[in-house]
Formats: structure tokens, sequence, C-alpha cells
């Protein structure tokens, strides 16, 4: 469902689910999508239980990240972080 509202650029259900889920406030989220940090923004999507390629996804039909500059899941489905940097990503926005 979550991907489907990025696909038809439902920004508004988008960041609230990814709240919901992840447990992190809207307003960090935002801000997290604001920073066009390909890292956080893949962190964001493993906190909110979200697969890789989602991640993939929300980064660029969201965060809007350039690209070159995307940070691509490993092996087409894995995360390319571990979890303690992807923590360590997110403890920078809250």
């Amino acid at each position: 469902m979550v991907s489907a509202a990025l696909e038809a650029r439902n920004t508004a259900f988008v960041l609230h689910a990814i709240a919901l889920r992840s447990n992190i406030p809207v307003d960090a989220v935002k801000r997290i999508i604001k920073s066009q940090s390909a890292r956080t923004v893949m962190a964001l999507s493993w906190r909110a239980g979200l697969s890789a390629r989602f991640g993939m996804e929300l980064q660029r039909g969201l965060a809007r990240i350039a690209p070159t500059k995307l940070l691509n899941a490993r092996g087409g489905f894995d995360y390319p972080m571990s979890e303690e940097e992807m923590t360590a990503q997110l403890a920078l926005f809250g």
C-alpha cells in the first residue's frame, strides 16, 4: 500500500505511513527526506520494515536524490549497510 501511494505521489500518506511504521515522528521523517541523504533515506526504509528496493524508490521518488547519488540495494534486494550503520544514520535526526 505504501509503495502504491509513493507511485501515485501521495506524499502525505507515504510520510505518515513511514512515520507510523518506523515509530519516528513525522517531522523527523520530513527532515530525513529533505536532507536528500541516500544513506539516511535507506535507513528510514529499513526502520519502517520496508524492503531495500522500496528504499531505492523512496530515494528516487520522494527524496528526489540524483541518480548518480542513489544508494542501491546490495544484490538487488539486501540493505547495503549494517544495522549499526543504519541506526547511526537515523540517530542524526533525533
